[in-house]
Formats: C-alpha cells, structure tokens, sequence
C-alpha cells in the first residue's frame, strides 16, 4: 500500500506488511541515463518481527543489464 505520512526523499512511500506464508514485492524499473552507476536506497521498519520456520525478511534485488542478463541479490534483513 501506499504511505502518505513516511515518504523519506518523496511524498509516498512503499508499505507492506508481512504475512507468514506470503510474498510481498514491489517493482520498479529505471532506464539508463548519462550515469554509469546507480545506487539502491531503501528504509525499513521491522519492530516485532517474528520468522516463521525458513522465513525470510529482506530485500531481493534483480539487476537486468544492456546485454539481457540478469544478477539477483538478497540482502538479508534478519
């Protein structure tokens, strides 16, 4: 959902709150400018987080490059 109140360098932010058993993601594609490099930002709240068994809390990032291939990344919260 959107979260009109927490934006850090916009208006908005990205919510979503976990559900054992459940997946939760966002998209978001940026096309190449001028830049060579690109930096990936994120602010997470996680009070009261609580696993299930072979949880994951983190961020998974899929980085698509010019030449079609792709890297995936998870960057492991807890």
């Amino acid at each position: 959902e959107v979260d009109t109140e927490n934006g850090v360098s916009g208006t908005a932010s990205f919510k979503a709150v976990g559900v054992s058993g459940v997946t939760k993601s966002q998209s978001q594609t940026v096309y190449p400018a001028t830049r060579k490099n690109y930096t990936f930002s994120a602010q997470i709240a996680s009070e009261n987080l609580k696993k299930g068994e072979n949880g994951q809390a983190g961020v998974e990032v899929v980085i698509e490059y010019e030449d079609g291939t792709t890297e995936t990344r998870f960057i492991d919260l807890y």
